[in-house]
């Protein structure tokens, strides 16, 4: 039997997919929840979901698509600037003068603001794969530093999103950074992780703080880099294993991969957003589950 060991301070064993793994505590309790037969999955016959959770820390970015004040949209519902709802921080398509220029002379298009008829609901459309749809964070300049674009120390992200498209190169940036979270080929792809730093790569090219994470697919908890996107909306969250490993996960923006020459803008688009939200902190099984259920009970 195949034995996948993630190395952490505290662990428990479960049985994934036919494999035992070792994860963290808090990876175990979630693991361990039963699903189907009553446990936390999240479906339209669950409990009241409740309002957005108290008592959690400020997000360090907050897009939401049924609420587009103080959003940029332009000819063709072209979204050109998506500020955040919880801070000054804001997403761009314009990349004058920023600090990642990975496609080179290739120009970057803005997202499109469109109704989602599944949904129901306006979301934020970065097209087909390769569709070259992608927007940058505002730049950071800690003192003493380059004012680079980036959204750093990722401790545990939310989305609301469809990968109908093939879904999608969420999360990006870097010099040669290699793997997003996405669906792969046939739609039987692999949910995977874009470092900002690639140096920080370990097993299967990506992140020691996301390898050695979790995420879940509507309530469900898996092993990240074994399940991908299921092909329509869906909620999703990714946490890092702590916050030392939170600390070394950044992103460019949203869509924009790589700067590596091969792909270029190949790997862009491919998702549909209708809600992000990003902490720098590692939430708590329980936070997790809290924000999951409020953004089910929102959106679908």
């Amino acid at each position: 039997m195949k034995r996948f060991i993630l190395f952490v301070a505290l662990t428990g064993a479960v049985s994934v997919f036919g494999a035992d793994v070792t994860v963290s505590n808090s990876v175990y309790q979630l693991l361990s929840t039963p699903k189907a037969s009553g446990g936390d999955t999240l479906t339209a016959a669950s409990a009241d979901y409740g309002a957005y959770p108290s008592g959690l820390a400020t997000p360090a970015f907050w897009f939401d698509a049924s609420d587009t004040s103080g959003w940029t949209v332009g000819e063709g519902n072209a979204v050109t600037h998506v500020p955040s709802k919880s801070n000054a921080r804001y997403l761009t398509s314009d990349l004058t003068g920023a600090s990642w220029t990975g496609w080179g002379d290739v120009q970057n298009l803005a997202p499109i603001l469109a109704y989602d008829e599944v949904l129901g609901a306006n979301c934020l459309d970065f097209g087909v794969t390769g569709s070259r749809r992608a927007m940058i964070f505002d730049a950071e300049q800690p003192a003493g530093c380059t004012a680079t674009n980036k959204l750093s120390s990722i401790g545990t992200a939310f989305m609301v999103i469809g990968s109908q498209n093939g879904g999608g190169w969420v999360f990006g940036g870097g010099a040669t950074s290699m793997i997003n979270w996405h669906r792969g080929s046939l739609y039987s792809g692999y949910t995977r992780w874009t470092p900002y730093n690639a140096l920080a790569h370990s097993a299967a090219n990506c992140a020691a703080g996301f390898y050695y994470s979790y995420t879940r697919h509507d309530g469900e908890t898996y092993i990240p880099w074994l399940v991908g996107f299921n092909g329509g909306w869906e909620v999703f969250t990714f946490a890092a294993t702590n916050a030392a490993e939170a600390a070394t996960l950044a992103a460019t923006g949203v869509g924009v991969n790589d700067g590596r020459a091969v792909d270029g803008p190949g790997r862009s688009g491919g998702m549909k957003l209708a809600e992000m939200i990003v902490f720098k902190e590692v939430l708590t099984p329980d936070q997790v589950k809290s924000v999951e259920k409020w953004l089910r009970k929102k959106w679908f």
